[in-house]
């Protein structure tokens, strides 16, 4: 029995001594860091609307068409993000011309990644848009001029509303040029 207590108390040494070799190997490193990203956003700059009809001159051709724009801030940070043009009193082959430049006011480029255009009435207006399409990319500080025809294909004289929804990646999310 004294035998068995000697062989567990030389055992519990060997275990300790391998125990605190082994602790004196193990060392644990902490890293701290701060990664700062980049700032996507992009905003709408110089946006004027145009028409097909001349000014109104008595005895002339009448200018009974109207279009209007409006560039509107919605989320409140400063930056025009929504365009939304009306055409009153349009009728069939009457034309309203759109301009405006697409500005990246953020820190890393972006990618066009989809274009959604919401109409009041759909299919009463044929939109043309040119200057950009899906996949254009624009660096940081720099602006795509765009341009968009809206040409009414209906006989029903009225008012014709829509609205352009860009929707804008990070250049390495949407495959650029």
């Amino acid at each position: 029995m004294k035998r068995v207590g000697v062989l567990c108390l030389v055992l519990t040494l060997c275990l300790a001594t391998v125990g605190a070799s082994y602790a004196s190997w193990g060392k644990t490193l902490t890293m701290d860091g701060e990664v700062d990203t980049g700032q996507l956003s992009v905003e709408f700059l110089n946006c004027t609307v145009t028409d097909n009809e001349q000014p109104f001159v008595p005895g002339g051709p009448s200018d009974t068409g109207t279009a209007v724009i409006n560039c509107l801030d919605s989320d409140g940070d400063g930056e025009l993000d929504t365009i939304v043009v009306s055409i009153e009193n349009g009728y069939m082959c009457y034309s309203a011309f759109v301009g405006f430049d697409i500005h990246n006011s953020g820190s890393v480029p972006v990618v066009l990644h989809d274009l959604d255009i919401l109409e009041g009435v759909a299919g009463a207006i044929e939109l043309s848009l040119v200057g950009i399409a899906i996949g254009d990319q624009i660096h940081p500080s720099e602006s795509k001029p765009c341009s968009l025809e809206a040409h009414v294909n209906t006989n029903d004289p009225g008012t014709y509303t829509f609205q352009m929804i860009f929707e804008f990646v990070n250049w390495n999310e949407g495959g650029g040029s």
